[in-house]
């Protein structure tokens, strides 16, 4: 990044670094131009077994476990300090919905559907429950990661 090393106080990098083909640099240059104390929060897919059409459309290099992302985070120097699944409600829909898109025939393509108004706001309010558990409890498994990393003083 054309950024100076120990430049800014936060990143915020949502759904960014499964788009980038050598991701250990990318997290190595956030690292970099982090200042001491600095966090990055980000979110990832999760689950390499949830890769289907929708990854492809997306442009998508690939989908981390927990324990892969912390690696990525702890490899780069950063201290880990929230790591939790996300999308924990709604899980086993979306593991339904991928398996009957990889025997979908035809191009790769996302699959964001047009939701009832009524439909959207109840998945927004099971999101924002969610929500409020991630800020106490770190959820077992999920459709995405969500972290939030700290370079060291």
């Amino acid at each position: 990044m054309p950024l100076r090393t120990n430049w800014c106080d936060a990143i915020i990098a949502l759904d960014v670094f499964e788009h980038v083909d050598r991701h250990e640099a990318a997290f190595a240059e956030a690292y970099r131009t982090l200042a001491p104390g600095g966090i990055l929060v980000l979110s990832v897919p999760a689950f390499q077994s949830l890769w289907g059409p929708h990854d492809v459309a997306l442009m998508h290099r690939r989908r981390y476990t927990r324990g892969e992302l912390r690696e990525c985070l702890l490899a780069s120097g950063f201290r880990v300090e929230r790591l939790s699944y996300s999308v924990f409600f709604l899980f086993p829909i979306v593991v339904v919905v991928r398996f009957f898109e990889k025997r979908r025939k035809g191009p790769a393509k996302a699959s964001l559907a047009a939701l009832p108004g009524w439909l959207n706001r109840l998945l927004i309010g099971i999101q924002a429950l969610e929500a409020a558990l991630i800020s106490r409890i770190n959820l077992p498994w999920g459709s995405s990661l969500i972290a939030v990393a700290r370079k060291p003083n």
